[in-house]
């Protein structure tokens, strides 16, 4: 049975109040057409980011989905994965444009999450995103914003209520083509490609080999890898790398938000780059394509051994297109009891890229109010 809508965001803007939103727009539509809560609509809760192929329920979702509710923000579009996944809704539509050129197509809704930086791109704005029916603080501002101040409350209520109608009534139009099988994803481009190429001035070329890239590594263990190694593990992660909260207690943000916000602010296009044991090959196709690399990790996860060998081949290594970031938690109380054998970890690891009593650098992350 198809799914009344399928719910696209940036991992990154994943907080309770886009929590709160799916559920809001669930509820709603469900009261409109009835039925059980599991066919209304579809959210992956995983991270797509890190596979190399769709997963079978994603797949299934994307190819019978009715419609598409996109939070277009500036993460949404650095993401090529959410570029993947909208450039599959932008393909039905198309397909079903050129059937049935005499009906009207509603097939994708952007929502405004947070406004971008650099704008919408045109494969966005050529789909209604405002409308005199919402609110006019969210043309302005973005759902998020609206969200998090209750004087918007009966504002943000009655958006939910307004666009699940739209949703309800787009849907009903015209039965969207199921697609019979999806093409890999690696095969998929992303539909905000060309657009963020033109803005680099590339003339239509992709974005992969150019400076305007970041490409991150989070080099830190899941969460069962630190087991003996340290006691609290709060702030690690099973899934690892992107959902790791360097600053925890003291802030719980992700250090996959953190780097994606500051891509966004140095107006690069953010990517992740996996750790592998092959390290320094990766690095140095990277600096012939002239791409930079981020590596960010910290004191506790240089000690998990399947890291040592790669980060210390790196250690030996030249490149002009890395930095290497060290998150150091003045807050945590085991790291500032442990301080100095820390130190003489690091420099065990890189004894060539950090003096005698260590570097470190601290990344400051401001707690959330």
């Amino acid at each position: 049975m198809p799914f009344w809508f399928f719910t696209s965001y940036a991992r990154a803007d994943r907080d309770s109040y886009l929590e709160q939103f799916f559920t809001d727009l669930r509820n709603e539509v469900r009261n409109i057409v009835g039925g059980s809560h599991e066919h209304i609509s579809f959210v992956d809760t995983h991270d797509i980011e890190a596979a190399e192929e769709w997963k079978p329920t994603l797949a299934d979702a994307l190819r019978v989905s009715r419609i598409c509710v996109a939070l277009c923000s500036q993460s949404y579009f650095n993401s090529t994965y959410c570029g993947k996944e909208y450039k599959i809704f932008l393909e039905r539509h198309e397909a079903l444009s050129v059937a049935h050129p005499e009906q009207r197509h509603r097939v994708i809704f952007p929502v405004l999450w947070v406004r971008p930086l650099q704008g919408l791109p045109e494969v966005v704005t050529r789909f209604q995103y405002t409308h005199a029916d919402f609110p006019e603080v969210y043309a302005k501002e973005g759902l998020h914003y609206v969200m998090k101040l209750s004087r918007h409350k009966d504002e943000y209520q009655d958006f939910v209520v307004r666009l699940a109608r739209k949703l309800v009534d787009a849907g009903n139009e015209i039965t969207l083509q199921e697609t019979d099988v999806l093409r890999p994803l690696s095969d998929v481009p992303s539909a905000f490609q060309i657009t963020a190429s033109a803005a680099s001035g590339s003339s239509g070329q992709a974005l992969e080999g150019s400076p305007n890239n970041v490409r991150f590594c989070f080099v830190v263990p899941r969460r069962g890898e630190l087991e003996g190694l340290r006691g609290s593990l709060d702030g690690y992660h099973e899934s690892a790398g992107w959902f790791w909260r360097p600053y925890h207690p003291h802030a719980d943000v992700t250090v996959g938000l953190l780097a994606q916000e500051i891509a966004s602010r140095l107006k690069l296009r953010y990517l992740e780059l996996e750790m592998r044991q092959d390290l320094v090959d990766q690095i140095r196709e990277l600096e012939a394509a002239n791409e930079v690399v981020v590596f960010v990790t910290d004191a506790w996860s240089v000690r998990v051994p399947r890291y040592a060998g790669p980060l210390q081949s790196f250690d030996q290594a030249m490149f002009a297109n890395c930095a290497f970031l060290v998150a150091w938690n003045d807050a945590d109380p085991e790291t500032s009891a442990r301080h100095l054998m820390l130190k003489q970890e690091l420099h065990g690891v890189f004894p060539r890229k950090t003096p005698v009593k260590a570097a470190e650098l601290r990344l400051h992350a401001r707690p959330r109010s």
